[in-house]
């Protein structure tokens, strides 16, 4: 099974060229904490970094700065990374867990 980790990987690129794949793979890795950085590098590598510079109109190595772990990337350079991988930014509520209330007697 050497090379299965490999194959994943592989897989994963392939699939991340995908916007629809790489959409569900970012929200799945923002709930489970992934910095949106990491996730967003994951799919800006699979469709390759060049490409997705020339598409979201930023420079290379500004591409690469955005992505590092302390890159800090403004929100403006988020969209356009988002845009250059075929994705766009969104809010929605939030998914709360239903908390049943304890009922307390008021009567003494």
């Amino acid at each position: 099974m050497k090379g299965s980790t490999a194959d994943w990987e592989e897989g994963l690129m392939r699939d991340l060229q995908d916007p629809k794949f790489a959409q569900g793979y970012v929200e799945a890795c923002l709930e489970e904490g992934v910095p949106l950085e990491k996730a967003l590098g994951d799919v800006v590598r699979a469709q390759g970094v060049a490409k997705v510079a020339k598409r979201a109109h930023l420079d290379r190595p500004n591409v690469i700065r955005a992505l590092r772990p302390k890159g800090n990337p403004t929100l403006a350079t988020l969209r356009r990374l988002l845009s250059g991988v075929g994705l766009e930014l969104s809010v929605r509520p939030r998914k709360l867990v239903k908390h049943q209330r304890r009922r307390t007697s008021l009567a003494a």
